[in-house]
């Protein structure tokens, strides 16, 4: 029945829309940044269901760490719920996927259609979520002087999630159903991580040098890991 799981797809993207925008009405910074933290979390776990439900086959998806720990029933359930927070939000995705798949035998993958729209959404989120990202937050007195502050750095932040989250689930053992090269995959995956690896040490040691430099050094190489991290996550959509 794709038209009843579309509408599930609308109404899990405009609970998550709906939610971006709130803001806390508390007047204690501890309280606003939990909640600011509270969006963020629910946002990247939306995301990251409709990026393994629409472009990854979940059928053989399984956590490494959880497999692992499958072996070891004996350490409690305290030691197996930490190794379930460590997994990837977008593997926890797959792994849940994979499970309703399963048990429903007249629909072994999701629908083209149902993906489709899952597609469509995932853009429409992540553009939503990286439009309405603030400037991280810096302890130092100073915000102007401190690169770690801009904008910039907190959608790569969302972005760098993303990118994880697609070669997580795939180390898992999802497959993409947009089929590439193996060579021209692993290029494209290395070229992102190596910007995306320069931006954050941008980041962290352009605040020693001067305010000129260390800002022109942080938006080159922000821009530059922006742009690949967006096309690679493009390279997706169907």
């Amino acid at each position: 029945r794709s038209y009843e799981a579309l509408g599930y797809v609308d109404l899990l993207f405009n609970v998550a829309k709906q939610i971006l925008r709130m803001s806390s009405s508390s007047d204690k910074e501890t309280d606003a940044d939990a909640f600011e933290e509270f969006k963020s979390s629910l946002t990247q776990r939306v995301l990251c269901f409709f990026l393994a439900s629409a472009f990854f086959d979940c059928s053989a998806v399984e956590s490494k760490d959880e497999a692992s720990g499958a072996n070891k029933k004996k350490k409690g359930k305290k030691k197996a719920n930490a190794n379930k927070d460590a997994i990837h939000p977008a593997t926890l995705a797959g792994i849940r996927i994979k499970e309703i798949l399963a048990s429903c035998s007249s629909s072994p993958a999701v629908p083209y259609p149902v993906r489709l729209t899952l597609s469509s959404r995932y853009f429409s989120l992540l553009a939503d979520c990286t439009a309405m990202a603030g400037p991280l937050k810096d302890k130092g007195a100073n915000l102007k002087h401190a690169s770690k502050g801009s904008k910039d750095a907190k959608i790569l932040d969302i972005l760098v999630q993303q990118c994880q989250g697609w070669i997580n689930i795939e180390e898992n053992g999802a497959i993409c159903h947009q089929t590439s090269s193996g060579e021209e995959e692993v290029s494209s995956r290395e070229l992102v991580i190596e910007f995306q690896s320069l931006a954050r040490q941008t980041r962290k040691y352009g605040e020693g040098e001067g305010e000129l430099k260390a800002k022109a050094n942080e938006k080159c190489v922000s821009g530059a890991a922006l742009l690949v991290s967006i096309l690679y996550l493009h390279s997706l959509s169907l």
